[in-house]
């Protein structure tokens, strides 16, 4: 139930449940363990657990009618990660110009990521692979 005030369950705040469960767990990667399960476990199993919508996943696409973007989606998770993975069909050039800015900004950084694809029927434009190595 939404009160304006924020959800209730069980007579406590999800925001309440979140803390009391995150403070029993002292390490931050229990935290953080902790955060991952609850928001894979809303996404997934259960839409009523209590998770942060930080931790809980989504479907991204283009939403022109609320003018959201997955680029937009995917460059701001970039600047907030400490590591990426992507594994994608294949890369065009016109498709990593945008994320170019992005990806050189990690580099600087120093953080580490890895895009898996391939080359199956030559999909994947040259440049951008060249780009990527």
């Amino acid at each position: 139930m939404n009160t304006g005030e924020g959800s209730f369950e069980n007579g406590m705040l999800i925001e309440e449940q979140l803390a009391d469960r995150q403070n029993r767990n002292t390490s931050g990667r229990a935290s953080e363990g902790f955060a991952i399960r609850a928001g894979l476990e809303r996404a997934f199993i259960d839409g009523e657990v209590p998770a942060e919508n930080s931790w809980t996943p989504s479907l991204v696409y283009n939403d022109y009618l609320l003018g959201e973007k997955v680029f937009v989606t995917l460059a701001r998770q970039l600047e907030e990660c400490s590591e990426f993975r992507f594994s994608i069909a294949f890369i065009t050039l016109s498709g990593i110009q945008l994320l170019k800015p992005v990806l050189r900004e990690l580099q600087k950084k120093g953080i580490p990521g890895k895009i898996l694809t391939t080359d199956y029927l030559h999909f994947s434009d040259p440049e951008a692979l060249d780009f990527l190595d």
